[in-house]
């Protein structure tokens, strides 16, 4: 095998098959090395109340990918997925000469996704920054900034490596996207940040806490405008000029009402009948999942 491919580091299967308690610890130990990373800033990115848009944009990235504006996980799990996506279509078209019946296949395709994540990160980090997605940063900064996203791609990959070998439960994937969302959730329900908009009026960012500043005007003041406000709460926050939607009403609805319905559709499974005709006509049913495509079809629009 060539030696280059190898350069990159790996985590080695476990000797034997460890217990649940080990493997419930180092998928804690995973999550929080993850979520240290979406709170540990770039060096040399300035966080500014102007670079709130920016932030807004990638919102949907962020519950998918698992990102951070601004952290070490900037990037997320985004090149490792979308690497992923491109080398099995390659394999499994044939334009790849590798066979994955065979183990140094395997280890070969499993070393061409590590490199072409740090290729596909690479490519994003340098877009970025030289998008001005950070603002205006040195040379020498935009090359901080593009070292310390590829640091934290290997990093994401070395913790889906000790998860899918066999030290956790799970992948680092899903564990990640598993963050991701109950991140947003949290935030959206809980969070006590004051945001302001073009107007210079400030508004409470979490739902809860906000529900609880507009009861106290109901029942103190008498005051039914910030309740009634909660149904729905699109502003421009400042700086900005297109329209953000808060944490509401509506969107809690919405999360619950769609929660359920993508419940009831992974539960959902299809019979299909089949006979066997060399075995004199016995008959079965093969049960099929009703929805195979997962995430894929977001991942491809939002990517």
């Amino acid at each position: 095998m060539n030696s280059f491919l190898t350069i990159i580091p790996t985590v080695s299967r476990p000797p034997r098959r460890i217990p649940l308690s080990r493997r419930l610890f180092w998928t804690a130990v995973v999550a929080t090395v993850y979520i240290l990373m979406t709170i540990t800033p770039l060096y040399g990115v300035a966080h500014t109340q102007e670079q709130q848009g920016a932030q807004q944009a990638q919102q949907l990235l962020s519950i998918i990918f698992g990102t951070a504006y601004g952290t070490l996980a900037h990037l997320g799990i985004g090149p490792i997925v979308i690497a992923g996506i491109l080398l099995e279509v390659f394999a499994f078209s044939g334009l790849m000469n590798l066979d994955l019946n065979k183990r140094e296949d395997r280890l070969r395709f499993t070393l061409l996704l590590k490199w072409t994540a740090l290729g596909i990160a690479a490519l994003e980090a340098v877009a970025y920054v030289l998008g001005g997605q950070f603002g205006q940063v040195t040379p020498l900064g935009g090359v901080l900034i593009v070292v310390q996203l590829l640091m934290a791609t290997v990093i994401i990959m070395l913790l889906d490596d000790l998860m899918s070998k066999g030290w956790g439960i799970g992948s680092a994937i899903s564990l990640i996207i598993f963050l991701g969302v109950s991140r947003q959730i949290i935030l959206s329900l809980f969070s006590w940040d004051i945001v302001k908009d073009n107007n210079g009026s400030l508004h409470v960012f979490g739902l809860l806490p906000a529900l609880g500043a507009a009861l106290y005007d109901l029942f103190t003041r008498g005051d039914a405008t910030a309740l009634v406000g909660l149904v729905n709460r699109p502003v421009v926050l400042k700086g900005q000029t297109s329209v953000t939607y808060l944490p509401d009403f509506v969107g809690l609805l919405s999360t619950l009402v769609l929660a359920f319905v993508i419940l009831y559709l992974e539960m959902m499974k299809v019979n299909i009948p089949v006979t066997a005709g060399q075995y004199r006509g016995i008959k079965f049913t093969i049960p099929l999942r009703f929805v195979y495509v997962s995430v894929l079809p977001i991942i491809f629009t939002t990517y």
